[in-house]
C-alpha cells in the first residue's frame, strides 16, 4: 500500500500539484531506480518535459529522492529511503548495483558498505558505492536457456 500523495506532499510542506502527485506515484509504484526518459515515459504526455523536469529538481531538493552518481549523461533517479521508513543512517550509506545484462539499477541496502579513512580535514558525509555485474534474473534466464 502506497501512502496517500497529496498527504505526503502536504507533511513535506509542498504544494499540492497534479505532476507531484503523478510524479511521486511514480516512484512508490516503481520498485528500483527511475531515468528521466522512463519517468516521462510513466507520465506520458500529461505534463511537458519542463515541468517533469522542474519536478524531478524540487523532488531532489526535497530529499524525496535521490540520484544515482556516476550514471551520467543519463542519471538515475529512486525515492530516498528516508521517507520509505528506513533510517537516516542506513540511507547515508549503501549500494548501487547496476546489471550489465538488463541495466537495471537497484539500491541495496542489505549489504554493509567499508568505511572510508579519509585525510586529516577531510570530512565524508555519505559514501555510495556502484557494483556492476548481473543481477538475479538474468543469472536464472542464463540457466534455463
Amino acid at each position: 500500500m502506497f501512502p496517500d500523495t497529496v498527504s505526503y506532499l502536504r507533511q513535506k510542506k509542498m504544494y499540492v500539484t497534479p505532476a507531484r502527485c503523478a510524479l511521486l506515484l511514480a516512484f512508490f509504484e516503481h520498485q528500483g531506480l527511475l531515468s528521466y526518459k522512463q519517468v516521462s515515459a510513466i507520465l506520458g504526455v500529461s505534463f511537458d518535459r519542463a515541468t517533469i523536469y522542474r519536478t524531478v529538481e524540487v523532488f531532489l531538493q526535497k530529499n524525496i529522492i535521490h540520484a544515482l552518481p556516476g550514471t551520467r549523461p543519463q542519471l538515475h533517479y529512486a525515492l530516498s529511503k528516508e521517507n520509505t521508513g528506513y533510517s537516516s543512517a542506513r540511507c547515508k550509506k549503501h549500494l548501487y548495483f547496476i546489471c550489465r545484462k538488463c541495466g537495471t539499477t537497484m539500491c541495496i541496502e542489505t549489504v554493509p558498505v567499508p568505511s572510508v579513512r579519509l585525510p586529516d580535514g577531510f570530512t565524508g558525509t555519505d559514501i555510495e558505492v556502484i557494483v556492476k555485474g548481473v543481477c538475479c534474473n538474468c543469472q536464472k534466464n542464463d540457466i534455463h536457456k
